[in-house]
């Protein structure tokens, strides 16, 4: 079992099926933090360990876990955190928008779909693929590389609020998504199913 999880706290106890007790102090001077935990099979905490970003505030948002059970996640200051098997966090850059559903395809890529709502570059790592929104949020699904470049990015935009709210997969590796939008009619347009979807009622 992986668990993402915030603290406004200074502290939160995490207690396991043994009953042993594992602390996760906030740090810095931040009001509140992201903690991530795992337990094994019979349910012994393996790790527990915070994300501290100084004074910065974060807290966790979506969470995807790899087929070697390396979790990722991304925390509201737009850091994406790579958990591994023994609880130690790397930073995978930061990319400025809001994801809402976080998956890992089973070639080892990933998933990220949501909504954003000012210039953002779709890229983590040191390449550039900025976009900006055409209403007050545009929804995307971004597909990132294994290494976390960026590899595609479709986006669902127009002049009112769009986002994407939720992101499944199917085992050959298709991804679903479900959103909404306060337009009268959105361009779903794409090389499956082109067209325009228009509100009804």
């Amino acid at each position: 079992v992986y668990v993402s999880g915030g603290l406004t706290s200074t502290s939160v106890m995490v207690t396991d099926w043994a009953t042993t007790m594992t602390t996760v102090t906030r740090s810095g001077s931040a009001v509140s933090n992201s903690y991530f935990a795992s337990f094994d099979s019979a349910g012994v905490v393996q790790y527990a360990v915070p994300r501290s970003l100084g004074a910065v505030n974060n807290w966790p948002r979506s969470a995807a876990l790899s087929s070697s059970g390396t979790l990722l996640s991304q925390v509201d200051s737009g850091e994406l955190v790579e958990v591994s098997t023994a609880g130690v966090i790397t930073s995978r850059g930061t990319i400025d928008a809001n994801i809402l559903g976080l998956e890992y395809l089973p070639s080892g890529e990933i998933v990220a779909a949501g909504r954003f709502n000012a210039v953002t570059d779709f890229d983590p790592t040191t390449g550039l693929q900025s976009r900006t929104p055409a209403g007050s949020d545009d929804a995307f699904v971004l597909r990132l590389k294994s290494n976390f470049e960026f590899s595609s990015l479709h986006l669902f935009a127009t002049a009112s609020l769009d986002q994407v709210d939720s992101l499944s997969l199917s085992p050959s590796g298709r991804y679903l998504v479900g959103g909404r939008s306060f337009a009268a009619s959105m361009n779903l347009s794409n090389t499956d199913n082109p067209g325009t979807y228009t509100r009804s009622g």
